[in-house]
């Protein structure tokens, strides 16, 4: 990869036993290859040549004479062929199938042979990477499902694609994904003095359409999103001593409805470690229009027939993310990040609520302690270096080095008006991150987490059994443990558009 300077120096890659070294030349001089010089002399090898002409002629059996000696070692070198040239089309990858087994432990009643989850991953991809197609599904012996199918297209618009790319660059990358989800659980139906545990199953299904592209710079993107969804509740076959044998139903208890409009800025600094210990700059936020429809009543319309009315929740929804990180001693860093989020005008019904907690946010809680209307977060993270270029292998993995951090976050979900700064909660923690990569080529992040709630509170929440259940949070130990291709997911969503 040379490149030469106008000061006459010539910068080029060379490949060493320590790896790859950039490489100058504080001097260099163009010769014409044409004519011989003590810089460069090229030999025929006519032996070689002659050894094999002769096989070839004493009609030998062996696969090197299948070729035509005498016009090989006559080839003029000097010349090149034109080929004719072809509009592209399209060469996609084999359909890959990989196996899964997941450990899901959503029914925290269920036992170990029910949190198995096995299942089928698929996808394929155009070799220039214009279109693609991601597929799974996964089931337990519960019949429990996770489906999902996902379709990218990145070749421009079809029908304006020359003159957008030649005028204006307009080249926006669609996907449309699609979902369905099910679990099961069990609820108890009181009516008068009867009772009666009866099996409930959650059907969720819901389609996305996105269309992302860059502006300004490849810094800057937006995206477009649109989004239906609709959640069913299957209730079994049960029966009431005084009642009798009751037929099972169905409520579809939720039609939603997105628009949305995604800006997202990322600048972080090229380096070997930019992603265990990104030092930059990103930015997002994002405008959701929601119309949706939840939580119908039956009800007797004019012509006497049963129908089921729902209560309408139409409303705008704004949230921005910032992160921001320092270089430090060149290999540590200090970082920050503001996080919030609120639903605009009227207080909505909790089941559209932010979450502050868990994973993405505050780790010293869990995800659903925090939820409300509104929310906001802060968080300040140290991180620097244990080791570097551990460089040793492990069934399939290299190891290449291991970051530590240390944490605080303090933050806070509420519905209106009602906050104030003495409310909101607190935690620090500790973060082990391992870069490693499998096969020499897939990225594979370790990161173990460990976050302790400084501030005890109480939720009480519904139940199924119709009683509220009071749930205290706080003063513990919460840990995570995750295996991914990176390790933000903020930094990973923002890469991809």
């Amino acid at each position: 990869m040379p490149a030469v300077d106008s000061a006459g120096k010539l910068t080029f890659s060379s490949y060493k036993s320590s790896g790859y070294t950039i490489s100058v030349l504080d001097s260099i001089s163009e010769i014409d290859s044409l004519v011989e010089s003590n810089n460069a002399v090229y030999s025929k090898p006519e032996r070689v040549f002659e050894k094999y002409a002769q096989e070839n002629e004493n009609n030998s059996m062996e696969a090197k004479d299948h070729f035509d000696w005498l016009k090989l070692k006559n080839f003029n070198d000097t010349v090149s062929a034109t080929k004719p040239r072809y509009p592209y089309n399209n060469a996609s990858t084999s359909l890959f199938f990989i196996p899964v087994l997941r450990f899901d432990n959503y029914t925290k009643n269920g036992t170990f042979w029910d949190a198995l989850k096995p299942g089928l991953y698929f996808y394929s991809q155009d070799v220039l990477g214009k279109m693609g197609i991601f597929g799974g599904a996964s089931m337990n012996k519960n019949l429990e499902r996770d489906l999902f199918l996902e379709f990218d297209y990145n070749n421009g618009v079809p029908f304006l694609k020359n003159f957008f790319i030649n005028k204006l660059s307009f080249v926006p990358y669609f996907t449309l994904q699609g979902f369905n989800i099910t679990r099961k659980t069990n609820a108890e139906i009181i009516a008068g003095i009867d009772s009666a545990n009866v099996n409930l199953t959650y059907d969720l299904l819901e389609f996305d359409f996105a269309m992302a592209f860059k502006i300004i710079n490849s810094n800057h993107n937006l995206k477009f999103g649109f989004s239906i969804s609709s959640y069913t509740s299957d209730l079994d076959a049960f029966s009431l001593p005084s009642v009798g044998s009751i037929s099972g139903s169905s409520t579809n208890y939720f039609k939603g409805r997105d628009l949305s409009l995604t800006y997202t800025y990322s600048s972080i600094k090229p380096s070997k470690n930019d992603d265990i210990n990104p030092v930059g700059r990103n930015v997002k936020i994002k405008y959701d229009y929601e119309f949706n429809y939840l939580n119908p009543t039956l009800s007797v319309d004019n012509q006497g027939n049963v129908i089921e009315v729902y209560n309408k929740a139409k409303f705008h929804r704004l949230e921005a993310n910032w992160s921001e990180s320092f270089s430090l001693f060149n290999t540590h860093s200090l970082g920050f990040k503001l996080n919030g989020g609120s639903i605009i005008g009227p207080t909505q019904d909790n089941f559209f609520d932010f979450y502050a907690s868990g994973l993405p946010g505050m780790k010293g809680y869990p995800f659903y302690a925090i939820g409300g209307n509104r929310y906001a977060t802060a968080n300040l993270t140290y991180r620097f270096p244990i080791a570097q270029g551990l460089d040793f292998n492990f069934l399939q993995f290299y190891f290449d080095k291991v970051y530590f951090s240390l944490f605080g976050d303090m933050g806070n979900a509420w519905d209106g008006n009602a906050t104030k700064l003495k409310d909101f909660k607190k935690d620090i923690g500790a973060e082990l991150r391992l870069q490693t990569y499998s096969y020499y080529v897939y990225p594979t992040s370790f990161a173990l987490s460990a976050a302790y709630g400084l501030d005890q509170f109480s939720n009480i929440f519904p139940s199924t059994t119709n009683t509220n259940q009071l749930v205290t949070y706080g003063k513990e130990w919460r840990f995570y443990l995750t295996v991914l291709f990176g390790f933000d997911f903020i930094t990973d969503l923002m890469k991809k558009f």
